[in-house]
């Protein structure tokens, strides 16, 4: 857990996701797709375009020397400081014009690169805050929340930067526009600079910096598990560097696009990074990061397989092809990068986050600049031999196939963490239904106030997903009865599991008195007989509703032991609610060993009306009396005629009984006599009390003797 408070967590995310806003929109002036088209309009090749494009990634070799400084400044002091340099010494960047006018493109691609590598050096010592920052503004339950969410601003702003940045370049930009856009990029960086010292210190990471770095790397690497990462991560991490690199160059130089046109299909890829940090937002905190990463890597495997295969065409054709490359291509590098950070997280101990934090960017940074720097090298020579340029591609792409391959195959074998499975987390990314639901855990995580969960838990309840289980199962132990009988509800809704009925065994005997009646219901429901040594158990709770709805589950369950709790209940029992109940368990189970034990209680002093009219239709499911009762009944309890001329009609069917036809005579006139005919009729002990003869109960006996006699 981070040792902030809540009010300093939920600060630090927020002024977190500002510095993000501003921080994209100059990083993405200031680095990749314009720095590539900058290099190009100054002549540079592609292995000097491959240098500069493999220098953020070795900026992660920096990081001990931020990590050195920690304990001296202050992890969040560090970050904000960093970040101001890292502007300020790529500020000469906006000179290359003139060094190329000077001393052409070598003098250009000189400024260029010592620019860029001091800002990617500030850059290196600023992210060893990069892990704590992440792990500090937020918990194990929304860290991949965070994370996406980041993402999807940075796509965003990918997105409208694109577009503009398209609009004000034009078919052929002169290099003055190309320094336009860095020197408003820096601009917004010593913005985001300013914004990061206001973050709330972290105090836990600068214990950790004082915890010795070698050491706790070593410890973490006797994990086999963590090795695995690694190694997975690494060939994770090359594909980024050659994707994040050389579709745009595919684009330029294989099809011969302009640099508008470029800078549209990197917008198709930043739509894909949006895509990838929704989906994870949604996905990685409920169904794991493992999948994701396979998925990441399958992505991976089928752009560069189009890319091996595409045929050069019309523009047309060009433009079908390179639209879906860069929004797959870019779904594949966010999402890996995304889904491998929030395993990062999983994976290592808390304490242990700063130091490791390190490794992990040492390794992003490794396993990127071999792909960007490899990827360069491999084009020129290929070139060099002789070949094409749609040669020299294939053949990078071929290669980045094989390592994602690689890195597919590694991935199968990582530690699932608590993970759904390859097939079911594909289904839920495809499922429309599953995205809504986990839209909706997302809202109730933020819910600030029963009525709030309340709501939000209907709403889960009607999306008939399976991935709410543990966020519902979790609202079980809420202290409010409202939430925990929308939380049962929305179980009810959901694909009945094995933790979801253990789940509800354990809340009916722990939530006596207020909703463990409903757990109880809802195990009958789905006759569950593992709950059946429980529900015995409610069947003589002192809760009288927990005890009703006990019977009706025990019931439904076909629990035969159970029978004579049923039947001594309808005998004995004086609550109305439960004696209810008892009668529809009867009904229910077909106890018909219960039916002399009914017909006594209909003829009792001490039964209200209400549950008289229960007990009838239990005698009347129990007898199958015929279909004609019920209209007839209705009718005669509302003090109608047709009772009267439907009952005539039944008593010319049988063979005549005098009694039947008096008591027919006397059931609303002298009810009392009614029952002793019957009860010579019907040939059955039932109480009688002439003081609390009830019409509605002649009628049925009434009814019962011609149902019996016509057999």
């Amino acid at each position: 857990m981070s040792d902030l408070n809540t009010v300093d967590r939920n600060r630090g995310r927020r002024l977190l996701l500002v510095f993000t806003f501003f921080n994209s929109f100059s990083f993405l002036l200031v680095t990749g797709n314009i720095i590539s088209l900058y290099l190009l309009r100054l002549g540079a090749t592609a292995t000097q375009i491959g240098v500069v494009a493999a220098l953020p990634f070795v900026s992660f070799f920096f990081l001990l020397l931020g990590r050195i400084l920690v304990p001296y400044i202050g992890v969040v002091r560090l970050f904000g400081f960093a970040w101001l340099l890292r502007y300020v010494v790529f500020a000469p960047i906006l000179l290359a014009p003139l060094a190329f006018a000077r001393s052409g493109s070598y003098g250009a691609f000189v400024v260029v690169a010592l620019t860029a590598f001091g800002f990617n050096i500030a850059r290196g010592i600023g992210i060893v805050a990069n892990a704590p920052l992440f792990g500090g503004y937020s918990t194990p339950r929304d860290r991949g929340s965070l994370i996406s969410v980041v993402q999807v601003i940075t796509g965003v702003i990918s997105i409208v930067t694109g577009l503009a940045t398209a609009a004000l370049l034009g078919p052929e930009a002169p290099v003055a526009r190309y320094t336009l856009f860095l020197a408003t990029g820096i601009t917004s960086g010593l913005v985001a600079a300013v914004i990061a010292h206001f973050l709330p210190e972290l105090p836990s990471a600068d214990r950790q910096a004082r915890s010795p770095f070698f050491q706790s790397v070593a410890r973490a690497l006797a994990n086999r598990d963590l090795r695995r990462f690694v190694l997975v991560f690494a060939l994770v991490s090359f594909c980024s560097g050659v994707g994040r690199t050389y579709f745009v160059l595919y684009a330029k130089v294989v099809y011969e696009q302009s640099d508008r046109a470029v800078l549209l299909y990197t917008t198709a890829g930043s739509v894909g990074t949006i895509v990838a940090g929704f989906v994870g937002g949604l996905l990685l905190d409920r169904m794991g990061a493992k999948p994701q990463i396979q998925i990441a890597l399958v992505a991976q495997i089928l752009t560069c397989a189009v890319a091996i295969w595409a045929p050069a065409g019309t523009a047309v054709v060009t433009v079908a092809l390179l639209v879906p490359l860069f929004f797959v291509g870019m779904v594949a590098v966010l999402g890996g990068e995304i889904a491998s950070q929030s395993y990062f997280y999983g994976i290592t101990p808390e304490g242990e986050r700063l130091n490791l934090g390190i490794l992990y960017f040492v390794i992003l940074g490794i396993g990127g600049a071999v792909g960007a720097y490899l990827g360069g090298v491999l084009v020129d020579q290929v070139g060099a031999a002789g070949f094409d340029p749609i040669v020299q591609y294939r053949t990078l792409f071929a290669l980045t196939l094989v390592v994602a391959t690689a890195g597919l195959l590694g991935a199968s074998h990582l530690q699932p963490l608590g993970a759904w499975s390859l097939s079911s987390t594909l289904g839920v990314m495809f499922s429309l239904r599953d995205l809504h639901a986990a839209g909706l855990l997302n809202r109730l995580a933020k819910a600030q106030s029963a009525v709030e969960e309340r709501d939000t838990l209907r709403e889960i309840a009607s999306s008939r997903s399976r991935l709410p289980e543990d966020e519902v199962l979790a609202r079980l132990d809420a202290p409010g009865y409202i939430v925990r009988g929308e939380a049962l509800e929305a179980l009810t809704a959901l694909p009945f599991t094995r933790r979801i009925e253990d789940a509800l065994v354990e809340h009916l005997e722990r939530y006596e008195y207020t909703t463990a009646a409903t757990a109880a219901q809802k195990l009958g429901r789905r006759k569950s007989i593992r709950a059946i040594p429980a529900l015995r158990r409610a069947a003589r709770s002192d809760d009288y509703w927990l005890r009703a709805k006990a019977l009706t589950a025990l019931a439904r369950c076909r629990d035969r032991a159970s029978l004579p709790v049923i039947i001594k209940t309808i005998e004995t029992e004086a609550n109305p609610t439960v004696l209810i109940h008892a009668g529809a368990a009867v009904r229910l189970a077909h106890v018909f060993e219960a039916v002399p034990a009914v017909l006594a209680r209909l003829a009792a002093a001490d039964v209200p009306t209400i549950v008289l009219d229960e007990l009838i239709a239990t005698m009347v499911e129990m007898e199958e009396i015929g279909e004609w009762f019920y209209a007839a009944y209705n009718d005669f309890v509302r003090g109608g005629e047709r009772a009267r001329v439907v009952l005539d009609r039944e008593l010319t069917l049988p063979v005549e009984s005098a009694p039947l036809c008096d008591a027919a005579e006397l059931i609303e006139d002298d009810p009392s006599r009614t029952y002793a005919l019957m009860r010579s009729v019907l040939n059955i002990p039932f109480p009688f009390d002439s003081a609390r003869a009830v019409p509605r109960v002649a009628f049925f006996l009434v009814a019962l003797a011609l149902t019996r006699r016509s057999r």
